[in-house]
This record gives C-alpha cells, sequence and structure tokens, in this order.
C-alpha cells in the first residue's frame, strides 16, 4: 500500500518535471504548429504520433510523401502541402487550409537538402 502511493507520487513528480521542461523550452523554440487538431497540419501531427513519433519526409515532384521508418519507400503517403522555409534544422510545412507544422530534420545537412529539394521541385 505504501509502495503504491510512493510510485503514484514518484510517477506525478516525473511528469510534472516532464510538462516544466516543456513549458521552459516552448517560448525558446517557438510556435511549433498552428490549425488545430482538425486541421491538415493537425491530422498530420496526429498520424505522426500514433504511428511512432518519427516520419521519414520524402520531397517530390507534386509535393512531400511521409512514411514511418519502418516503412519501405513505395508505402509512403502524399502530403498536400509545401515548404514555407527553413531555419537551420527546422523546416515548416505549410497545408493548403493554412495550417503549418514544424519539423526538426536528424541534421542541418539534412534540412537544407530537403528544403532544396522541396524548392526545385515546387519551382
Amino acid at each position: 500500500m505504501i509502495i503504491d502511493g510512493l510510485g503514484l507520487i514518484l510517477d506525478l513528480l516525473v511528469e510534472g518535471l516532464k510538462r516544466l521542461a516543456v513549458a521552459i523550452w516552448r517560448p525558446v523554440r517557438g510556435q511549433v504548429w498552428s490549425g488545430g487538431w482538425e486541421s491538415e497540419a493537425g491530422r498530420f501531427v496526429v498520424a505522426v504520433r500514433e504511428s511512432s513519433r518519427r516520419a521519414v519526409l520524402i520531397p517530390g515532384v507534386g509535393g512531400v510523401r511521409w512514411r514511418r521508418p519502418d516503412q519501405v519507400v513505395s508505402d509512403a503517403v502524399p502530403l498536400a502541402c509545401s515548404v514555407r522555409r527553413r531555419r537551420g534544422r527546422r523546416v515548416e510545412i505549410g497545408f493548403g487550409d493554412g495550417s503549418w507544422v514544424t519539423v526538426w530534420m536528424r541534421s542541418l545537412p539534412a534540412a537544407e537538402r530537403f528544403h532544396s529539394q522541396s524548392v526545385s521541385f515546387a519551382g
């Protein structure tokens, strides 16, 4: 009984520390998406979080496709979106309904490559 209570207190403490870290970091990193859960960006965020919390983005003719890391390239799902801008490893992807989401690329060269390929396919 006491051990269960201590476990609950420890879980609540850890969750509180996680929320505090997010609250402290949010002003530093800026807003990461806009449009609400029902927007195209919101549905993309939900799909990625439900799959693996990671996504492989593939720029190409006609837009960007995405897949989970464990899927093959042919399973990539098209997104009706375009790259809005890039800042360092952060790339903002805009959707047709005006919503957008920021994704963090694994490295600066990967972000530069993704941005340049997206721009060259769009132009």
